[in-house]
C-alpha cells in the first residue's frame, strides 16, 4: 500500500506511469501528483505528456479519478485550480472542446506544465472536497502540517551518496 506517487520525469511521466498497467491499482497507490502538459504544448515533443489526449483517458481506465490540474509553479498551491479543470467532469468537458479544435494540430514546442492530481477510486473523497482540503492530501511527509513525516537529517542524506 503507497499512500502517493509524484512523478516529474522530464517529459516522461506518462510513459513510466502508463507502462505500469493496472499495477498501480492493484497495489493500492492510493494517490498520484503526475507533472503533465497541456493545450498541445510540450516541453519535451518526442514523448506523449498531454492531460487530455493521454492521461485523462488513461488513468480513467485503470481505476484513478482525476480531482483537479494546478500549475506548476504555484508550489504553495494558491492559485486555485486552473479554469475547466477542478474535477473529472470539468475536466472531460474541457478536454472534449480541446480535442476538437486540436485534433489536426502537431504538438508545439513551449514549458506549459501542470501538476495533475489523481485519486484512486476506491479511495474516499475529501470530505467536503474543497480546493485547501484536496490538496493537503497530495501533500507528503515534511510538505504536509497534517501529516508530519519523516524529518531527513543530515546524516540519512550522508547516506544517499
Amino acid at each position: 500500500e503507497i499512500d502517493i506517487i509524484v512523478t516529474d520525469m522530464q517529459g516522461h511521466d506518462f510513459t513510466g506511469i502508463s507502462s505500469a498497467g493496472d499495477a498501480l491499482a492493484e497495489h493500492n497507490v492510493k494517490r498520484l501528483v503526475t507533472e503533465v502538459s497541456n493545450d498541445n504544448v510540450a516541453s519535451y515533443l518526442d514523448s506523449p505528456n498531454d492531460f487530455c489526449l493521454h492521461w485523462l483517458p488513461h488513468m480513467t481506465s485503470v481505476g484513478y479519478e482525476f480531482e483537479g490540474l494546478l500549475k506548476m509553479l504555484d508550489m504553495e498551491y494558491k492559485g486555485g485550480f486552473v479554469e475547466g479543470y477542478g474535477n473529472e467532469a470539468e475536466a472531460s468537458e474541457t478536454c472534449q472542446k480541446k480535442l476538437g479544435e486540436d485534433k489536426n494540430d502537431e504538438p508545439k514546442h513551449g514549458l506549459n506544465e501542470f501538476n495533475a492530481l489523481w485519486r484512486l477510486k476506491t479511495e474516499k473523497k475529501v470530505p467536503g472536497s474543497n480546493f485547501k482540503d484536496i490538496v493537503e492530501m497530495y501533500h507528503y511527509g515534511t510538505h504536509s502540517s497534517k501529516k508530519p513525516g519523516h524529518e531527513f537529517l543530515k546524516e540519512d542524506y550522508s547516506k544517499c551518496a
